[in-house]
This record gives C-alpha cells, sequence and structure tokens, in this order.
C-alpha cells in the first residue's frame, strides 16, 4: 500500500518540504537538518498463502538493515518472533518456520530500526 501524505512540515529553516498530489519533495540538504530518510525493505513475495510448515520471503533491501520478523494475531497481541535477519543492499530469499503457529487469520510483521510494516497471512494446519 503506498503512503500518502496530506500535509508535511519541519521546523528547520534550511529545509523545505512541500506536498503535491500525496507525495512530497525536499528541498534542501536533509543531512542539514540533522534528519536521514531510510527506505525499508520491500516485501516482493510471500508464498504459499494460506500457508502451513514454512513461508517462503523475498525482500529488497535498499540498504544495509536488521529485519525481524513475527507472526501477530489480529488482537495486536504477538503469536510468534520467528526471527532476527542482518540483510545487505539487494535482493533476499530466505524461509520462515511456522510449525508453532496455529491455524488462523494473522499478520506477518517486518520491524527495522527505523520502521515496521506488516501483511496478512494466513495459516493452515
Amino acid at each position: 500500500t503506498p503512503l500518502t501524505f496530506q500535509s508535511f512540515a519541519w521546523n528547520k529553516w534550511n529545509v523545505a518540504a512541500d506536498t503535491l498530489n500525496g507525495t512530497f519533495a525536499i528541498v534542501g540538504d536533509c543531512w542539514e537538518a540533522g534528519l536521514r530518510f531510510v527506505a525499508q525493505p520491500r516485501l516482493v513475495k510471500m508464498a504459499p498463502q494460506p500457508a502451513r510448515d514454512q513461508l517462503m520471503v523475498e525482500l529488497e533491501v535498499p540498504e544495509w538493515s536488521t529485519v525481524r520478523f513475527s507472526v501477530v494475531g489480529l488482537d495486536g497481541r504477538m503469536e510468534q518472533f520467528l526471527g532476527e535477519q542482518v540483510l545487505a543492499a539487494g535482493s533476499h530469499h530466505f524461509s520462515l518456520d511456522l510449525q508453532s503457529v496455529a491455524s488462523g487469520i494473522y499478520r506477518l510483521m517486518m520491524t527495522t530500526d527505523y520502521g515496521w510494516s506488516a501483511v496478512p497471512l494466513v495459516v493452515v494446519r
């Protein structure tokens, strides 16, 4: 799901931001403002859906990242921590073990030091 901005503002005099059609542009140097925008890893593919014992994941990572995976119930409670991967920039394929996750509807949560994202996950036994 693309991120859409209604508005965006800085409190730094030497950096300006403007929104246009739901995106924003920065005029100036973010480093001067003491800020850095970090691109998050992008989930390219997740299969099979519904999943059973293993979930194959493909990620595109724009720069070195530590990515933590967990299964979260629809109520927001963490059901299972699936592990942590330290990934260099590039494309990565790996398998996540779901054997101890009960049948149900969940969210697969990817967390980094700079943010998180979640996608629907169905597990069947």
